[in-house]
């Protein structure tokens, strides 16, 4: 039986989710191995998988090349990026080359990409296929937010037009709308480390209605080989507390009411794998999408820590019949992240990272 190999980029600090993937391999007996490319070797899960990789950081030209030659080194069966800037470079034409080397990446095309990366088009993607998503205006455009809206006690959420975490996420009354923009405008990244450093400020911070009701996490597992979207799965958690723009603890429900605005999302952005979608639902039922992530996002664990195993449904589809009891999970749970601490590797061996 040849090796299965699995590519997990830009693990970071997800060393729960490297350690999940080689588990499932152990679980299925199957010979192969998790690599993991980290361009920083001080990374948590630099060292922790099978093999770890180098790269180059993804916004330097050698990135594509150093990835095309591992790749077809390595022949992997599946690769798994985690980091929302990298999927969107290798949506650019990267990972359509990557597929050449390898069964299954888990990027967007990059029309997709550019409509969850972009906050204001998957507004405007989401509100003309018929999903509900809050009112979203550039900065630029506050004088016409002004005028659009009359209920004076609203409150508006100011984060980063092509942020990732909450980068620069602020909620305020109309009253404090101008110092909000402005505490989010000082927040944008320098212009080398931005996606769109060629917009001017005022086009690239985003101001939303805030909607009132309580926030989920919801992940929809698709398909990785049918050739139109299906979705096998729902995973959901309602969010008690946030830290650093990751979800901190949460409580496990039914995915049942999620079912179709994911199944609307999925005909609608095509996805592979794991999609994290972040959703308000109100008093009476209706459901916001407020942002999507096309890979895991931090909120997975809550629902694994439950029952769920998507690393091992995702590894057993490969093979070709996939259980759909992996992703069943106990309800009602409260599940809460903490801290953990590894040595990721002495001085002299470092250097290269620090």
């Amino acid at each position: 039986m040849r090796d299965i190999k699995i590519v997990i980029g830009s693990a970071g600090r997800r060393t729960y989710l490297v350690g999940w993937f080689m588990a499932a391999l152990a679980e299925l007996g199957l010979p192969g191995e998790v690599i993991v490319t980290e361009n920083d070797v001080t990374s948590p899960s630099f060292g922790l998988a099978h093999r770890s990789v180098w790269m180059p950081p993804y916004a330097d030209p050698a990135y594509a090349e150093q990835m095309l030659e591992l790749f077809t080194a390595e022949r992997p069966d599946l690769f798994v990026p985690l980091n929302d800037f990298e999927i969107d470079l290798l949506s650019r034409g990267l990972g359509s080359r990557l597929e050449e080397y390898c069964d299954h990446v888990l990027v967007p095309s990059r029309q997709a990409q550019r409509n969850l990366s972009d906050k204001l088009a998957m507004s405007q993607s989401l509100a003309a296929a018929g999903v509900t998503t809050p009112r979203t205006w550039l900065a630029a455009e506050l004088d016409e937010l002004r005028g659009s809206v009359d209920d004076p006690v609203s409150e508006y959420v100011v984060k980063h037009r092509f942020g990732s975490g909450s980068s620069g996420l602020r909620f305020a009354t109309p009253s404090q709308l101008d110092s909000a923009v402005a505490g989010s405008l000082a927040e944008l990244p320098a212009p080398d480390n931005d996606p769109v450093p060629d917009l001017p400020p005022a086009a690239r911070v985003v101001v939303q209605q805030r909607v009132p009701g309580d926030e989920y996490g919801v992940d929809g597992v698709f398909s990785l080989t049918s050739p139109t979207p299906a979705l096998t799965g729902v995973l959901a958690r309602r969010k008690l507390r946030m830290r650093a723009g990751e979800t901190d603890k949460a409580v496990t429900v039914d995915p049942a009411p999620f079912v179709e605005t994911v199944t609307r999302l999925g005909d609608l952005i095509g996805p592979r794998g794991l999609v994290d979608i972040d959703i308000i639902r109100t008093a009476d039922g209706a459901q916001h999408v407020i942002d999507i992530n096309p890979r895991f996002g931090g909120g997975y664990p809550f629902c694994h820590a439950a029952g769920a195993n998507v690393p091992l449904y995702i590894l057993q589809s490969l093979r070709g019949a996939a259980d759909p009891a992996l992703l069943e999970y106990r309800t009602a749970l409260t599940v809460a992240k903490y801290q953990d601490v590894r040595v990721v590797g002495e001085l002299d061996n470092v250097e290269k990272g620090s």
